[in-house]
C-alpha cells in the first residue's frame, strides 16, 4: 500500500505534535504531557457515574487506561489528519495536531491527570 505525500503530511504532523508536546512538557516547570492533559479533560467532561464505574471496573489501573485512551485519540486524529491532508494539507495538519494542542492547554491549565 502506498501513501500519498499529502497523507504523509498528516501523519508527520501528528508525530511532530506528539514530540513537541513531550519536549514542551519536559521544559516547563509543570512538566505535564499533552496526553495527560487530554486524559484529564476526558475525565472532566465525562459524567460522574461513568468515571466512578470506570474506576470501579479497573481499580488502580484507571490512570493507565486513561493514558491509553488519550493516546488512541491522538493516534486517530493523526490518521484522520493524514486522510484529510490529501484534500487540504492545512486542514490535515490542524486535525492531526488538535488533540495535542487541547491536551497541552488542559495540562498547563489543570495539572496532571495522575493527581
Amino acid at each position: 500500500m502506498t501513501t500519498s505525500p499529502a497523507a504523509r503530511v498528516g501523519l508527520v504532523a501528528g508525530l511532530v505534535a506528539t514530540a513537541a508536546g513531550q519536549v514542551v512538557a519536559t521544559a516547563t516547570a509543570r512538566g505535564r504531557a499533552p496526553a495527560s492533559g487530554l486524559a484529564r479533560g476526558l475525565v472532566d467532561a465525562a459524567p460522574g457515574a461513568l468515571v466512578d464505574g470506570g474506576v470501579a471496573l479497573v481499580g488502580r489501573a484507571d490512570k493507565a487506561g486513561l493514558a491509553a485512551i488519550a493516546t488512541g485519540v491522538n493516534g486517530l486524529a493523526a490518521v484522520a489528519g493524514a486522510a484529510l491532508a490529501a484534500r487540504s494539507p492545512a486542514l490535515g495538519v490542524a486535525v492531526a495536531a488538535a488533540p495535542h494542542a487541547a491536551g497541552g492547554w488542559l495540562a498547563l491549565r489543570h495539572g496532571d491527570a495522575s493527581r
